[in-house]
């Protein structure tokens, strides 16, 4: 990726920032800890403006977020609690324990997608609980996009000033971002597999 990414040239290159930009937000097969640090490289080398390339990866993780922003807004509320009611033994939390993280959203929520924003593993689903929560728009766009351009910054900046060996910094990133996404795994396979409140209180009254 990184080789056909340094064979585009010119404007193109910012046009490719941010549709990979784009994709890493809605899907995240290519990381952004590949993307912003090469076009970081690129700017060191002349061959892009490293305040262009903040501003286009930007431009796309922001693009990147609305998707998920309005399947949030479009599913609602209500239509979270009831699947939690029917099915949140899958997503490992009940309806109670759901209603809790939206009213804990509902107070902390621009925060939480400022901070969300900075954390691998969780800047693509944080857009889904803020479409949910009917966060504003303009509250959504504003938070989102510092967020954005914080991490963007600091990904293509490394970049920059590393050079080629920025390569051990996207391995760091790579880890943590590993680490964040294993623990969330960890914890959903725990709530998911335990047994549920019911089900202890039928075995307690057996034992009786």
């Amino acid at each position: 990726m990184k080789e056909w990414f340094n064979s585009v040239d010119g404007p193109w290159g910012y046009a490719v920032v941010i549709a990979l930009m784009v994709i890493e937000n809605i899907f995240p097969p290519i990381p952004s800890e590949v993307v912003m640090p090469a076009a970081g490289l690129r700017a060191k080398q002349g061959e892009m403006s490293l305040v262009g390339v903040i501003i286009a990866g930007s431009a796309g993780a922001i693009i990147g977020a609305v998707p998920w922003y309005l399947l949030g807004r479009w599913f609602g509320r209500e239509s979270v609690l009831r699947w939690c009611r029917d099915h949140g033994r899958w997503l490992g939390a009940d309806r109670d324990e759901a209603a809790g993280a939206i009213d804990w959203f509902d107070r902390w929520g621009a925060a939480a997608v400022l901070v969300g924003r900075l954390v691998p593993g969780v800047r693509t689903l944080i857009s889904l609980p803020a479409g949910f929560t009917e966060m504003p728009l303009g509250t959504f766009f504003l938070f989102t996009t510092i967020g954005v351009v914080l991490w963007n910054a600091l990904l293509a900046g490394a970049g920059y000033l590393l050079g080629d060996a920025s390569g051990w910094f996207q391995s760091l990133l790579g880890w943590i971002g590993a680490v964040v996404v294993g623990g969330m795994l960890l914890v959903w396979l725990y709530r998911v597999l335990r047994p549920s409140a019911g089900g202890r209180r039928v075995a307690a009254g057996a034992g009786d």
